[in-house]
Order: structure tokens, then C-alpha cells, then sequence
């Protein structure tokens, strides 16, 4: 994954205390911030739309009967044209009963459709606190609910027909605990539900699905190796058959340092797939407070907002992403470039199509926590596993690696004509020849579109005796090679050739080789998955059109002739 094209929204208004981008949701091109501090905390929302890379303000949404202390923005959820905001504070039912409000778009003009409060929602119960919208379906949270217990917590379901708004059904926990904020946070996809309850003693979140206007309890989630006091739940994604759920006070690196755990669905049942943690956090940073899940719930995206890399609680977004069932962290760590201690960066995340907003409501622009949202293009293709061969023509199937997925097989053969013969289905894309003082050596680039049914390993036939290199990585999100290029140097620094795409986007490889053994330095720019022998692949995530630039990388070996290759990948 790859930050580009990053934009700094803020507030037209902006003024000290707003908070804008405590909460935050995107669909399409249209996303709603919420600044639940404005006005002394009667709260405002902002709507921005995109056309083409840049987002414009265009509407604020305040309630029509909102009052100092309302917290209207405390939660937002957006599907299509309408807009719904949870004032947690609003005080219609008594001091801090809550209610939601659902806003409509016409045109470029807002308008709000409905005030929705829970039928017997009073003194105290938040409702607001949390709020998820899908079409004509909205869930509202009211964590400190009573019914059950003290704080047990409830969620109503509301469904509009037409211009009205109806309460279709409350839905409370099978198991309903003292304190437990059930309905601390909801996930809505369609017919379905994920509620969360974090101080449930270790935290627990709950399943629910609708049949025809009926809820019901389908599966309860909780964490192999929950603690007391994680807060599991405390945040939740969904998307398609994956959940991602936060447990901030997770102790697995250091104290409550956080995770995230991957749950996968199976039909009505719900099971952990990952846990997810990073070594880049340390005590206290919040990890998991806040999480979103791209596309099919192949890449999330953790917050830590009390990450200290740019000084105390600055706040940082970490991403991972999926092969198969197995996840891993990408390299790229998400700060502001302006970031500073206290900013909160990671408060709010959330994700569509190819789109990321991180809130950081703490953030200072000439006052005092004005606050601000980042919005991110990132490229859903990305690097998944690599294997290697040294002096071996045969290399595995690197693991990972999924139908319409592209491998790329890297090669260097001591011998002129390289005379290889690929394995079925791999396209030779470039064969960049070097001198050396014991003759020719090639650096070869193939790529092969992954089928259905892969072998385990590959076996690229050369002549016998001949030595062959093999490094063959497996990238998602692209199916071709789109151009390449290639150089040869005397060493010990060689410049992998500029390359450019006709469209935005994709992966650009680098092979970097060489006759004489030595380790490889990284070009500017790029990751290196590999340097085994004398060979070096890297690689970048790109989302603009236009010449890559060459790449310069150094071997540690004495020079003996050095070949690089640069492909665009889309």
C-alpha cells in the first residue's frame, strides 16, 4: 500500500475546540466529518465531495434543535445520499439520553429527513454514541442502556420507507452484562450486523441478522486469547465474509499496546482467522482503538493514535494485508508530515474502494484542536510472498498466492543465449544481457497470471551446468506487465532504467544483478523483497502517470559487470 496523493481537509469554519475529524465516514466520492466539539459541543458535521484527486466542502450539517453539549457528531455513518449523526448528549429524553439525526442530499442541498430517539430511551443511555446506516437500514447505538442491566447497553434499529423513519427493533445482548456497553460500536452490511460490547470482561461482540423484519442473535465473537480489560470490540470493521475488531489494551508487545483481530465467517459462524499486532507500537498506543477493512476484507488498517513516532500521542495508521488466511504488515507506516505530539492521528479510520480518511481532531491549525482529516489513495495491488533459488532452475509457488494474482519470475543466467525454457504460461517481458570478465550474464523478467490449479513449484529449464538464479514473487491487484526497460553498468552502482505507464497506478519491480557476489543497497524510493547471491528485486507502489525515474542501487561485490531491468506492473 501506498499513501499518494494525500489531501488535508479542513473546516471552512474552523475555530478552537471543533474537534473536526473525531468521526469520519466515505462512500464514493462523497464523505462526512464530524466535529462534535463546535459551538461548545453542540456539534456540527462536514460533507465533502471529490472531483477527480481534489475534495471540497460541501454542506455543514447541524441539527435543527442541537444545543451546547449535544456532542451532534459524535458518531457518522453515510450510505448514498443520506447521512446519519448520532448527538449523544442531546437531552430531549433527559440530561444525556442521545439522539440521531438523518440528513439527506438533493442536488448539492442537504436537508435534514428525521430525528430519530429510541421509544424509551431516557436519562443518560448515549444513544448516539454509535451509529451505522446501510440504504434504508440505520443502527444506533445506546451503550449505557438499562433495560437488561445497569450500562448493559442496546441497539435500535430504525428503517425508512419512503421519507419516514420507523424503529423496527431493539436489540440487546443474549447475555446481557452489568457494564458491558453493548452497543458500544456497530458494523452494518446489508442484512447483517456486528455489535460490540469492550468492557464485557475480556470484550465480546455479537452477530445479529435479519430475516425479512426480524433480529435475531446469530454468533458471539471473542478472542482466543482475550484478557480482562482488552476492550475487544471496541472498534469493528465488516466486509464481506471478514470482521476486523479492535482490542486497544492488548498486552502481546507491551502494556496495552493493542491488536486487532481477523475473524472469517463460514455461514452462520463466525471464527478467528489472525490476530494482528505490530512490533512498530509500544505501551499505550492505542493500537486497535480504531480499524477499517478495504474491498473484500483483504487489507485493514489499525489505528494507533497514541503512537509516539512523532512524539507523544501523534498518532499513527498501520496496514496489513491478506494472502489466503495468513496476514502480514506492510511496510508503510502512516503519519502526518506535520504531525506533532498531541495531534491524536489515527482517531478516526475509515476506508472506501481505494479511498482512506484518517481523523486527527487533536490536531492544532492556528488555534487550539481545530483538528483535520487526511484523505489517502492507496493501490490495492501489492507484494505478497517471494521465494528464491540459488544455482537451482526449480522454485515453489510462493506462499499466498491466489487466482488472478501475477507472479513474477526474476531471473540471472550465466550463459549467452540464456536458452531457458519457461514453465507453461510464463511470458518472457525482458532479457537485459551484461558483460563480465567470465562472459555474458542476463537478467530476465516473466510473468505469469496465476490459475485456478498451480503446481507447488516451477522448474525453469537451462541447459545443463548452466547457473541460474531464481527469484519469483507473487503481487495482487495487477495481471501484466504493462513496459519495461533495461541497462547493463561496469559497477558497482547500476541505475535501473525509468519506465513509464500510459495510465495511473501499479507496481514497479526492480531486478538488480550481478556476476561478482555482494549484497545490494536499496534504491531510493522502493522496498527490497530480496537479495540473495548476487541479486537483488524491489519494488514500489505507484499511483501517478508518467516516467518512474531511474533507480540507482550499489553492489558490496568488486565490480564485474551489472544488469537491471525496471517493469511496470497494472
Amino acid at each position: 500500500m501506498l499513501a499518494a496523493q494525500r489531501s488535508q481537509l479542513l473546516a471552512s469554519d474552523r475555530d478552537s475546540a471543533d474537534l473536526f475529524g473525531f468521526s469520519s465516514d466515505i462512500d464514493g466520492d462523497t464523505a462526512v466529518i464530524g466535529a462534535l466539539g463546535k459551538d461548545g459541543y453542540t456539534g456540527a458535521a462536514y460533507v465533502f465531495v471529490r472531483s477527480g484527486g481534489t475534495w471540497t466542502e460541501q454542506a455543514k450539517l447541524s441539527a435543527s434543535d442541537g444545543a451546547p453539549g449535544d456532542y451532534f457528531g459524535r458518531s457518522v455513518s453515510i450510505s448514498g445520499d443520506t447521512v446519519l449523526i448520532g448527538a449523544e448528549s442531546h437531552a430531549a429524553n433527559g440530561t444525556d439520553a442521545g439522539a440521531a439525526y438523518v440528513f439527506v442530499r438533493s442536488g448539492t442541498t442537504w436537508s435534514q429527513q428525521a430525528k430519530l430517539i429510541g421509544s424509551d430511551v431516557g436519562v443518560s443511555d448515549f444513544f448516539g454514541v454509535a451509529a451505522a446506516l446501510d440504504g434504508d437500514t440505520a443502527l444506533i447505538g445506546t451503550s449505557a442502556d438499562d433495560d437488561s442491566f445497569t450500562d448493559a447497553g442496546a441497539v435500535y434499529v430504525f428503517t425508512r420507507s419512503g421519507t419516514t423513519w420507523t424503529e423496527q427493533d431493539k436489540l440487546v445482548a443474549d447475555d446481557p452484562t452489568a457494564t458491558g456497553y453493548f452497543g458500544s460500536s456497530i458494523a452494518l452490511s446489508g442484512s447483517r450486523a456486528l455489535i460490540g460490547a469492550p468492557f464485557t470482561g475480556t470484550g465480546k461482540v455479537y452477530s445479529f441478522v435479519r430475516t425479512g423484519s426480524a433480529w435475531t442473535q446469530e454468533d458471539v465473537l471473542a478472542a482466543d486469547d482475550g484478557q480482562s480489560d482488552d476492550y475487544f470490540g471496541m472498534s469493528l470493521a465488516l466486509a464481506g465474509d471478514r470482521a476486523l475488531i479492535g482490542a486497544p489494551n492488548d498486552d502481546d508487545i507491551a502494556f496495552n499496546s493493542g491488536a486487532a483481530y481477523v475473524f472469517a465467517r463460514n455461514g452462520s459462524t463466525w471464527a478467528q482467522e489472525a490476530k494482528l499486532t505490530s512490533e512498530r507500537t509500544s505501551s499505550l498506543s492505542d493500537f486497535g482503538a480504531k480499524v477499517a477493512l478495504a474491498g473484500s476484507g483483504n487489507r485493514a488498517f489499525v489505528g494507533a493514535s497514541s503512537d509516539n513516532d512523532l512524539g507523544p500521542d501523534a498518532g499513527a495508521v498501520h496496514s496489513f494485508l491478506r494472502a489466503g488466511t495468513s496476514w502480514a504488515e506492510e511496510e508503510l507506516k502512516l503519519t502526518a508530515a506535520e504531525g506533532s505530539p498531541g495531534d491524536l492521528f489515527g482517531s478516526s479510520v475509515t476506508v472506501s474502494g481505494s479511498t482512506l480518511f484518517v481523523g486527527a481532531y487533536f490536531y492544532d491549525v492556528l488555534g487550539f484542536h481545530e483538528g483535520t482529516t487526511y484523505a489517502y489513495t492507496f493501490s490495492d495491488g501489492g507484494f505478497r510472498s517471494i521465494e528464491t533459488t540459488v544455482d537451482s532452475a526449480t522454485v515453489a509457488l510462493p506462499e499466498g498466492c491466489l487466482p488472478g494474482d501475477l507472479l513474477l519470475a526474476a531471473l540471472e543466467v550465466v550463459a549467452d543465449p540464456p536458452d531457458v525454457t519457461p514453465p507453461s504460461g510464463f511470458t518472457l517481458v525482458h532479457d537485459q544481457s551484461s558483460s563480465t570478465s567470465d562472459g555474458p550474464v542476463h537478467a530476465m523478467v516473466y510473468t505469469k497470471v496465476v490459475g485456478s490449479s498451480e503446481p507447488t513449484e516451477y522448474t525453469f529449464d537451462v541447459p545443463a551446468g548452466v547457473w541460474v538464479d531464481i527469484h519469483l514473487a507473487c503481487y495482487s491487484g495487477v495481471s501484466s506487465a504493462v513496459a519495461s526497460a533495461g541497462a547493463s553498468a561496469a559497477g558497482p552502482s547500476i541505475s535501473a532504467p525509468s519506465v513509464t505507464p500510459s495510465s495511473p497506478g501499479g507496481i514497479l519491480v526492480t531486478f538488480f544483478s550481478g556476476y561478482s557476489y555482494g549484497t545490494w543497497s536499496t534504491a531510493a524510493g522502493l522496498i527490497q523483497r530480496s537479495d540473495v547471491d548476487s541479486n537483488s528485486m524491489q519494488d514500489q507502489v505507484i499511483t501517478t502517470a508518467g516516467a518512474t525515474g531511474a533507480r540507482t542501487a550499489t553492489n558490496s561485490g568488486d565490480p564485474n559487470g551489472l544488469a537491471a531491468v525496471s517493469v511496470i506492473l497494472q
